[in-house]
């Protein structure tokens, strides 16, 4: 379960009650688009949301009592552990490896999230899957090689006009 923070303003709307709070956080990170999962202050996985389940491939019950280091490795893992323990926070590209085998190139944003105290409670790890970015990085660099390659093979010259018939 994941406990929210108490910090208000004081013009910010009268908080819900806690039974109608809780199933308000779960429905929001169960229908999240992106990955994202919840980690004991020992690193093993509390829970993840439906994306993740979809990008990673594992069930909820091959997750339980095992940590990042399943799909991440040791040496990414600790890494990460250590930026968490050292400043709160991660954020980075990872390559991570699905139930099925798969690689897949991830942004990770990771963070602790602590109590009234100061006191850590729980991390968060949020996943991106920048593969339709790199996709899409990859074919505007052939368009314009293309384009390029083109422009500099042509003898004559080439007149531009927009669709209005502007120079």
């Amino acid at each position: 379960m994941i406990s929210r923070s108490k910090t208000r303003h004081s013009d910010a709307p009268e908080a819900l009650p806690n039974s109608l709070s809780e199933v308000v956080y779960e429905k929001v990170l169960e229908n999240l688009d992106v990955a994202m999962a919840v980690f004991g202050l020992d690193g093993s996985y509390l829970m993840q949301n439906s994306s993740h389940r979809e990008l990673l491939g594992y069930s909820d019950q091959e997750l339980a009592g095992k940590t990042p280091a399943i799909h991440l490795g040791d040496e990414v893992f600790t890494n990460v552990a250590k930026a968490l323990e050292s400043e709160g926070r991660f954020d980075g590209d990872v390559v991570s490896t699905t139930r099925e085998g798969d690689h897949l190139q991830l942004q990770l944003t990771a963070f602790t999230i602590y109590d009234e105290a100061s006191q850590p409670m729980c991390h968060v790890g949020i996943k991106r899957d920048v593969r339709s970015v790199a996709s899409a990085d990859d074919r505007l660099m052939r368009s314009v090689s293309l384009l390029q390659a083109t422009l500099d093979s042509t003898g004559d010259g080439i007149l531009v006009v927009d669709r209005a018939g502007k120079i």
